[in-house]
């Protein structure tokens, strides 16, 4: 995992490469701050990371394209339930595509925050079009559809909140990037717009894996 900490020097919490990486740190880091909370329910909780992840995803996507059931690690199922809150899902599809958009949103936005960006870095496109293209591939999306959707999601939920991020953020001596994410992350999962989400993010999912003749497994 990354040394997830802003040091004398301004150094960057992601180094740069796009897609796969941005990917695997923006799980870690996610990860790393939802682990800490989630072990306060059960003390003998590993922290998964961002491979474990992506195999879980390899599974779930698995057992919709073959149709079969496969059983998934069931503490990551715990787990990811646990991340997703009060934005509930019935089926493990749908809560692995919330924890990547949440996973992203977040990370942006911290290194927006740290790196005193002038804008939101788009660089998330290239993260979930690897998701989809290598790992989820019955939602496989193009750059377009990604922006269409994901992105429209983040800017209207998360990315319209960022002058009221940073104006409610108070620095403390702790001024390390996991700090600053689980405060961003926080303030993300507060005011969830599940409407929203629902008919920017699910229903265009839903019209796709239908028209595969997927759907059925999936909703």
């Amino acid at each position: 995992m990354l040394a997830l900490k802003l040091s004398t020097s301004q150094r960057r919490i992601y180094s740069g490469l796009q897609g796969k990486q941005l990917l695997l740190d923006s799980i870690n880091f996610l990860f790393a701050i939802k682990g800490k909370e989630f072990v306060k329910q059960y003390p003998s909780f590993s922290t998964p990371d961002a491979t474990l992840f992506i195999a879980y995803s390899h599974i779930v996507n698995r057992n919709i394209v073959g149709k079969r059931q496969k059983e998934t690690n069931k503490t990551m199922d715990l787990f990811l339930k646990f991340i997703c809150g009060d934005v509930m899902f019935s089926t493990q599809l749908m809560r692995c595509i919330y924890v990547v958009i949440l996973a992203l949103g977040s990370y942006t936005i911290t290194e927006y925050i740290l790196m005193g960006r002038d804008e939101v870095p788009h660089s998330y496109v290239a993260a979930f079009n690897w998701y989809t293209s290598q790992v989820v591939t019955c939602v496989q999306m193009s750059n377009d559809r990604i922006v269409g959707t994901i992105g429209r999601f983040m800017e209207i939920s998360y990315f319209s909140k960022l002058p009221t991020i940073i104006k409610n953020f108070t620095s403390t001596d702790d001024v390390s990037a996991l700090a600053i994410g689980s405060y961003v992350i926080c303030e993300l999962q507060s005011d969830v717009d599940v409407r929203t989400y629902e008919y920017v993010v699910q229903l265009p999912l839903a019209a796709a894996l239908y028209k595969k003749g997927l759907g059925s497994l999936v909703f």
